[in-house]
Formats: structure tokens, sequence, C-alpha cells
């Protein structure tokens, strides 16, 4: 069979149009081309995995093996009643009011207006410590990158 028909046969097959006769000829070794290697090799596996044959016996080995298993130690009912138990108490948990006894945040409300801008300024000099903690560490990690590229540079 030239390599044209060969071609065309592949397109039937994959496109389920084949009949039994030319899948037959197509798992055969004697349809190799180099062109389609892959495919070839593919109807040759095929071709092979047909050839197999389980035996007579291949059903009841399994047959008998499942007959040898003991019954599970624990019914399948009780295994449904431990799930339904499991999924009414996640329910009846999942729907209970949180009370959740956190402090509210206490608010400083000062009447006098130099007590007040003292409380403001002290909370302002807390954040600003803060953040010129973090600029410190910001400008190490400047003379990182900095020395970082010193090394790239050199290399």
């Amino acid at each position: 069979m030239d390599y044209n028909k060969y071609k065309k046969l592949i397109e039937k097959y994959w496109a389920g149009e084949t009949s039994e006769a030319e899948e037959q000829w197509l798992f055969s070794k004697e349809n190799t081309f180099p062109a389609e290697a892959e495919e070839s090799k593919y109807f040759e596996q095929i071709g092979q995995y047909r050839q197999l044959d389980s035996g007579k016996d291949f059903s009841y080995l399994f047959a008998d093996e499942a007959q040898d298993r003991q019954s599970p130690i624990i019914p399948l009912f009780f295994w449904r009643v431990a799930a339904v138990l499991l999924i009414g108490f996640s329910l009846y948990f999942l729907y209970q009011p949180m009370d959740l006894n956190e402090p509210e945040a206490v608010l400083v409300a000062e009447e006098d207006p130099e007590k007040a801008y003292e409380v403001t300024r002290q909370a302002l000099l807390l954040i600003s410590q803060k953040l010129n903690k973090a600029s410190e560490l910001t400008v190490a990690l400047d003379k990182f990158e900095e020395a970082k590229e010193k090394i790239t540079i050199q290399k």
C-alpha cells in the first residue's frame, strides 16, 4: 500500500469509519512508514494489546479474592449515622451566635483642649518613632542593594 492510501486510511480510522479488516491491517506490523513512525508505533502497540488473552480464570481470580476478604468490622450503617451526626453538630456550631468578649476600643475623650492636644501629640510622636525605625531599616536595605550592584558589576 502506498503512502497516500495509508494516510487516507488513518484519517478514516480517526473519524471512526474504518472496517474491521482495515483496522486489522493498521494494527499489523506491515504498515510501517518512516514519515508516520509515531502513528505506526501506536497502531502496532494497539495490535499487541488486542492479541493479549486474559484467560478464562481471570474473572474468577478476583471473585475468589473478594470472597476471601472479611466484611468490615464497623457496618456501613454506623458510618452513615456518624456522618449525619458530624454534619448536624457542624451545622449547630456554625449557626450559633458568637459572643466575642473583646474589649471595645477606648476612646480618649478629653474635655480640656490642652489635655486633648497633649494626648494627640503623644500619639503622633509614637507613630513618628515607629516610622523612623522603619526608615532606618530601608537605609540598611539600600546599602545592601548598592553592595549587590557592585558585586554584579565586578563579575
